[in-house]
């Protein structure tokens, strides 16, 4: 990964907008996130892997970039609920992700890709530290976001009838 591929100077120019991490489920695809978050020590992560609900829900609002290590999921809530958060959302889809992933709602990478998740880490720093580039991800995003809300409580409450 080297200090090449990926600097802090996009997160800096985040942090002075009060942005406070980059932050990850930390679970998932434990081969990238095991070699990609200590390679971007410089970098502020914040797993959220433990956290209270509460604790959870505010360092997404807080935080401007989520890191998804999804591997092979049926959904991929995580990635949602950050996008619902505004955070820009760099990485795998999980498969379950694939139904709602685009290029228009955040950064993501071929499974398994170790460069390419790095090299999209980088354009996911840069988009955040850039209004219109951020506001843009973040609209769709958000629209995402807000369709698989929906969708889930009619499937909710379809269950529950």
């Amino acid at each position: 990964y080297g200090h090449g591929n990926v600097s802090d100077t996009a997160y800096r120019a985040l942090a002075a907008k009060g942005a406070k991490a980059i932050i990850h489920a930390g679970t998932g695809n434990g081969s990238v996130a095991a070699n990609v978050v200590p390679a971007l020590r410089e970098l502020p992560w914040v797993p959220i892997h433990n956290m209270s609900l509460a604790d959870c829900a505010q360092v997404l609002q807080e935080s401007a970039v989520f890191a998804a290590f999804s591997y092979i999921e049926g959904l991929g809530l995580p990635p949602l609920e950050a996008m619902a958060s505004g955070c820009v959302v760099v990485g795998f889809n999980g498969l379950g992700g694939a139904d709602y992933s685009t290029p228009h709602n955040g950064f993501w990478i071929t499974e398994g890709d170790h460069m390419g998740f790095a090299h999209g880490l980088a354009q996911g720093l840069q988009a955040a530290a850039q209004f219109g580039w951020y506001d843009s991800i973040r609209h769709y995003a958000l629209a995402t976001a807000r369709r698989r809300s929906a969708l889930l409580g009619v499937l909710s409450r379809r269950r529950q009838a």
